[in-house]
């Protein structure tokens, strides 16, 4: 295994952060192209790479290293002006955020990931070189990174050495030094920091990290003289938080001195050279420091000694030139604040104030362990409350009786906030599904030539893991369909009056215990006869059977398997072609889909789904011998059910409700409950979306929450059920589906799909 020295944890947050990374580059880089004011989507975009490129480095992947940093150095022409955002450079980043998904993929296969392709980061080379168009005839003439200088000689009393690496670390190597360059950056700024005792700890902690990240770099190019440089900030983080007051200001001089010279040595690196220096007595009198010996004090440093004049002192610099003097070397900036500071706040309270993680990540399994812990425990709470109900009429003593019901309303309380408080724990915002689609659009319109722009209204919108995951799939279709069969060409807009650039708009939003996610394009819109028409040639329904029907009714013939009305398959999609498999997909979320569509003017699909899929309030009604839970968000009010104010049309039974005629189900003969003598008494209407059915049923027991168990047996397959729960007397109830109950008065009536 490539990565069998690395702890697979370390493997594991990498793999994770930067799949976050990269989903959240796909949605910035399309929203770059069109930005009038790119500058800090240029410096977070840079900073994703970054991060990307360093965690690599540091777990040794050169391949994603070499190619992250060509695709860096492409970025930081356009952050600093010199090159200009177009269509070929977005173009290209977009293909090198592919490039690390696919080397992504392989580190989590255990595959050391290769190089990116040699065409794209010849693009990037030249992006980089300030070629703005990225055109084949710049690509040619940048072949390579520029060098960072062309002579060089040794700095203090140091040797250089010609370096010599295998072709794969030469290639390697400017990235390599860039880091080292950076992760100084970060030393200056906490040796600047060293007089607060209260942050040594963290301090340290963040001096152990950094030595850590340099050593992968020395260890990786066996650099004897940068490993013992590093040697001594990691024996400095080990013992920072010990140190006495006395020994600080030493510290700081010291470390001080060291960052020099690996600043150095990493300059020596970029123009290809390795330095030699005598460090022996600096080693020795930096870890006497640490030690914290009373013995021999010859670590000690002078007050108001410099970086240089110590590296003299440690026999690194001729203690004198010609003048007599100490020679004075450019000493590195300290930052006088935490970054991030602002002026007046000192540096010290910014860091404390940043330093304590506001998340954490927590392992999926763990939450579905404790989701499913959860709803045993409403399970037995529902049992509970069952149990205190029954000691009512059991001759028990009122006070057993009134302490009995006090705790079990407590239990029912806590339960209740503790069911929130995990289904909260598993919400997630839309936007990390919707984030994806920008890309996706952006690509489908350049394959066929149109021009679309595409608005997301409410990704802040919540809902549970399970339906995030299970909506992305039918979502991208419906996309898809619009962009290939809604939205017209430039040419056929313009002829219709229309702008050249289509819209389509993703909106999302709860309603009630549900979440609405709505597609809608000013394309071309559906034609009722066109539907219907090829509905008839595939034997669907009858002309008489159109006639009756709605033009919502009509287009949701879309939905049936193997409709389309294309005159010509697309690879990309037909109106109607795979559609069968979305409303199913979103079946299995108990959820529907409505459809508005005007020819000429687009269409609008509306998708209707449960916030959650574990527990859920519902209504449990008696239908004959047997008990059955509606889910409760989906139940719009209870009527009494009286059959001699029925009417009946078209075959179907319905009742007048105020100003509307409302479908009745006879839920006896749905679900095949024998006739009795008792009464059906109630009819519990129900609705998805604009579509509602009246369900009769013989009694009502009482509302519930009840936890959905899933359901694979042949007795209950193709039923209209979405579940099963176990309800507080232990016995088991089914829980009625009421989209396909829906959906079966729609076959009924109107014998479609």
């Amino acid at each position: 295994m490539p990565f069998g020295d690395i702890d697979p944890s370390l493997i594991s947050d990498f793999l994770t952060e930067s799949s976050e990374l990269i989903e959240q580059l796909d949605s910035d880089l399309v929203e770059l192209e069109g930005d009038p004011n790119p500058q800090e989507r240029l410096d977070g975009i840079f900073r994703a790479l970054h991060t990307i490129k360093g965690a690599a480095s540091f777990l040794n992947m050169p391949g994603v290293t070499t190619f992250a940093h060509a695709a860096e150095d492409a970025l930081n022409k356009l952050r600093k002006g010199e090159a200009s955002v177009n269509e070929t450079v977005i173009d290209a980043l977009l293909r090198s955020v592919d490039v690390i998904r696919v080397q992504l993929g392989e580190v989590e296969s255990g595959i050391a990931p290769g190089g990116g392709p040699a065409d794209l980061i010849d693009v990037l080379h030249a992006i980089a070189a300030g070629t703005p168009s990225g055109d084949s005839d710049a690509v040619a003439e940048v072949s390579e990174r520029p060098s960072r200088n062309v002579g060089y000689s040794a700095p203090l009393s140091g040797t250089a050495i010609k370096a010599e690496f295998s072709a794969e670390k030469a290639d390697v190597l400017p990235y390599m030094v860039t880091d080292l360059e950076e992760s100084l950056g970060s030393l200056t700024e906490i040796l600047a920091d060293l007089g607060d005792p209260e942050r040594r700890l963290e301090l340290a902690s963040r001096i152990g990290d950094i030595a850590d990240s340099m050593r992968a770099t020395a260890d990786y190019y066996d650099l004897q003289t940068l490993q013992r440089l590093i040697g001594l900030v990691s024996a400095g983080a080990e013992s920072l938080p010990s140190l006495s007051q006395d020994r600080i200001d030493s510290f700081g001089v010291r470390f001080g001195a060291v960052s020099k010279l690996i600043e150095l040595f990493a300059a020596g690196l970029g123009d290809g050279y390795i330095i030699e220096w005598p460090i022996d007595t600096l080693e020795s009198r930096t870890l006497g420091m640490l030690e914290e010996s009373d013995g021999d004090r010859a670590w000690e440093v002078p007050a108001g000694t410099g970086f240089e004049q110590l590296l003299a002192i440690d026999e690194l610099i001729a203690p004198e030139t010609e003048s007599g003097d100490v020679p004075i070397q450019p000493e590195p900036k300290l930052a006088s604040a935490a970054a991030g500071a602002e002026p007046d706040q000192p540096a010290a309270e910014s860091a404390k104030s940043n330093s304590v993680e506001q998340t954490i990540r927590v392992e999926v399994s763990r939450l579905e362990h404790l989701l499913n812990l959860v709803g045993e425990m409403v399970l037995t709470k529902n049992q509970v409350l069952g149990m205190t109900r029954q000691l009512r009429g059991a001759g028990v003593p009122q006070d057993f009786v009134e302490s009995a019901s006090s705790i079990s309303s407590d239990l029912d309380r806590l339960t209740a906030e503790l069911q929130v408080g995990v289904m909260r724990t598993r919400m997630q915002p839309l936007h990390k599904l919707f984030g994806r689609y920008p890309r996706i659009i952006r690509d489908l319109a350049k394959k066929t030539g149109k021009k679309v722009d595409l608005q997301i209204v409410g990704g802040d919108t919540e809902v549970d893991k399970t339906v995030l995951e299970m909506l992305g799939d039918p979502l991208v279709h419906m996309l898809r369909n619009s962009v290939d069969h809604g939205i017209e060409t430039p040419s056929d807009r313009r002829a219709a009056g229309k702008k050249e650039t289509g819209r389509i708009v993703l909106t999302a939003e709860h309603q009630g215990g549900h979440v609405r996610v709505s597609i809608e394009d000013d394309g071309k819109g559906m034609t009722r006869s066109v539907i219907a028409g090829k509905a008839i040639e595939k034997g669907i329904v009858t002309e008489e059977q159109v006639a009756l029907m709605s033009d919502e009714e009509v287009f949701k013939f879309i939905f049936a398997a193997g409709f389309s009305t294309a005159a010509e398959v697309s690879d990309l999609s037909g109106r109607g072609v795979g559609m069968d498999v979305v409303r199913t997909n979103v079946s299995k979320l108990n959820g529907d889909i409505l459809i508005r569509s005007k020819a000429g003017e687009g269409t609008s699909l509306d998708i209707m789904i449960p916030l959650t899929v574990a527990i859920m309030p519902a209504m449990v009604v008696g239908i004959g011998r047997h008990d059955y839970a509606i889910p409760l968000s989906s139940v719009v009010e209870i009527v009494r059910y009286e059959s001699e104010k029925t009417h009946t049309v078209a075959g179907r039974e319905v009742m007048r409700l105020r100003d509307a005629v409302l479908p009745l189900m006879d839920m006896r003969t749905k679900l095949g409950e024998p006739s009795g003598a008792e009464n059906q008494g109630f009819s519990v209407v129900i609705a998805v979306g604009q579509e509602r059915l009246g369900l009769i049923v013989d009694r009502l027991v009482g509302q519930q929450e009840v936890v959905i168990k899933p359901l694979d047996d042949e007795y209950t397959s193709g039923g209209p059920f979405s579940g099963a729960t176990i309800r507080e007397n232990g016995d088991v109830s089914l829980i009625l589906d009421v989209v396909k109950l829906i959906r079966a008065m729609d076959t009924t009536q109107y014998a479609a799909v």
